[in-house]
């Protein structure tokens, strides 16, 4: 049984490889996608930029915010390459216990990597209204920057109070649905489960990880 366990645990911890792995796939595609748009924008030469009438500081606070932008999203998509090419490897060839080393390194750059990437959004749409004022007529100008800032702000908002409380992984709590009747059902339909937990349970546990 403690074999059965150990191979579970295994399996388990690889799943969790997998999927850290591909979580960092997507933060570094979409940071050099986003880095690239700030790059176009930065070096772009129109033909407004010589006849529009904006002054100098316009200009310095919009090529601030892309620069800051371009460097936010690719430290994001260098540490996530990073990490993508260095977990698995730890993983695989280093020594007994290297696997959760590996999947708790990946644990802990997560967190970096999505800071870096949300502040490469929040200059990146600064610099979307920055552009803006030196583009556009005032009047558009401050109605485009309300509603790029109004997104921004509900953005930040949903993430901080509803996205990262709602898949947050507390293991010293039970998943609750919100109704108190149903907690109650779900709190002990799960004590009885742990109650009749047998080996040939964990047998077909193994047989669907391993499928």
């Amino acid at each position: 049984a403690k074999a059965q366990y150990e191979a579970a645990d295994v399996r388990i911890q690889e799943k969790e490889l997998e999927n850290f792995t591909q979580n960092y796939a997507v933060v570094a595609k979409l940071s050099s996608f986003f880095a690239m748009i700030a790059y176009s924008v930065l070096t772009m030469t129109p033909k407004w930029t010589n006849t529009a009438k904006n002054s100098q500081a316009r200009r310095f606070f919009l090529y601030t915010f892309l620069a800051i932008a371009i460097s936010f999203h690719m430290l994001a998509m260098v540490v996530s390459s990073w990490c993508m090419i260095f977990g698995p490897s730890l993983a695989i060839r280093g020594p007994p216990g290297a696997m959760i080393r590996a999947v708790r390194g990946l644990q802990q750059e997560e967190v970096f990597t999505h800071t870096t990437f949300a502040l490469g959004m929040i200059f990146l749409v600064l610099a979307a209204v920055m552009l803006a004022f030196v583009k556009l007529q005032f009047v558009v100008a401050v109605t485009v920057a309300i509603l790029l800032l109004f997104w921004l702000s509900i953005t930040l908002q949903w993430f901080l109070t509803r996205s990262r409380r709602t898949f947050s992984i507390d293991n010293k709590k039970d998943y609750t649905t919100g109704n108190e009747e149903d907690d109650e059902n779900y709190k002990n339909k799960r004590r009885n489960k742990n109650k009749n937990f047998s080996n040939t349970q964990v047998q077909r546990t193994l047989r669907d990880l391993e499928s």
